[in-house]
């Protein structure tokens, strides 16, 4: 069990100095085994957002403390910090804030202390909990993208674009949350079914992507060497074209994975020759059929997406009594 004690900020840009805890020792011995939850209540303006975020930030900071290894001076915060939490009934303790030390702004390097149960350590001794996951349903929500590390940013904002995320952002959130919750937990769709009731929608939901480039991509002889030849030498297949395919940048660090350029490659090939995706040049996928390919076709569909080769999904849905 995790459970976050207390961090220290100092010299934070907004809260200055601050010493906040979230839990103590007698608390978690009589819960040992149980979830806590820390609630942070405040009115608009006091800085909620920000305390979330160097939340997120410390931990990241941590994680790669411990990720580089022997390189701990971490040139990323304007601030020290000291955190302290328990994981699995041990006590980690990681601070930069201690005697000879005075912040002095960003690019500066900061020398850590540990302490594994009140004794000295080494970072080799501490202990991370295995993610920290910020979920947030406002595109104005202060978390750090993109996801690194332990760190898993979950709200609805782009992690490409943060700052220009519109609504199609907020519906590829719904739809990988709604694959995982299908891959993860049986009652999924039961679920789903209620919220489409309450909103006077039929048990029918559609998740669908469009092919972008249907003539070029969408090919039953499509392979690694022709997938390869569309990206090298763009200007042969997009007439009019002034640039390169936006997803030429990942194409070519996915080229070094065979593996990945098969599976884009038989997948293309596959849906090239089913005649309704064809001629329809769109991907269906019926949530509450339960022999529905979404799950296991979420990777090369994530694939896809990357390389410019499907649009952002559409949700469908029907209205009761139609």
């Amino acid at each position: 069990m995790f459970q976050l004690i207390n961090i220290t900020i100092h010299k934070h840009p907004i809260f200055g100095y601050a010493d906040l805890n979230f839990s103590d020792r007698e608390v978690n011995l009589a819960h040992p085994s149980g979830s806590l939850i820390s609630v942070i209540i405040g009115r608009n303006g006091i800085g909620k957002s920000y305390l979330l975020r160097a939340i997120v930030e410390i931990f990241r900071t941590v994680d790669a403390i411990i990720h580089r290894g022997e390189d701990v001076k971490i040139p990323n915060l304007d601030y020290r910090f000291g955190v302290k939490y328990y994981l699995d009934g041990h006590e980690y303790a990681i601070t930069d804030i201690h005697a000879g030390l005075t912040p002095v702004g960003r690019n500066v390097g900061h020398t850590f202390l540990f302490k594994v149960d009140n004794h000295n350590a080494t970072w080799q001794d501490i202990r991370l909990p295995q993610r920290i996951i910020a979920s947030s349903m406002t595109i104005a929500d202060k978390f750090p993208t993109p996801s690194v590390g332990i760190y898993n940013y979950r709200g609805v904002r782009s992690e490409r674009t943060p700052s220009t995320t519109g609504t199609r952002t907020i519906v590829r959130k719904a739809v990988d949350g709604i694959v995982d919750s299908l891959a993860h937990k049986h009652t999924t769709r039961e679920e789903i079914s209620i919220i489409l009731s309450e909103l006077g929608f039929q048990s029918h939901l559609e998740i669908r992507y469009r092919f972008r480039y249907k003539g070029v991509f969408l090919r039953s002889d499509i392979n690694p060497e022709l997938l390869n030849d569309i990206y090298t030498n763009w200007r042969n297949y997009f007439q009019g074209r002034t640039g390169e395919v936006w997803g030429t940048k990942y194409y070519n660090a996915l080229s070094n994975d065979s593996d990945k350029v098969e599976l884009v490659c038989s997948f293309l090939s596959r849906c090239a020759t089913n005649e309704e995706v064809s001629r329809n040049n769109l991907l269906v996928y019926n949530v509450f059929d339960e022999n529905n390919t979404l799950v296991d076709d979420s990777e090369v569909i994530r694939l896809l997406s990357n390389l410019d080769i499907l649009t952002f999904p559409e949700f469908k849905v029907y209205k009761q009594g139609i």
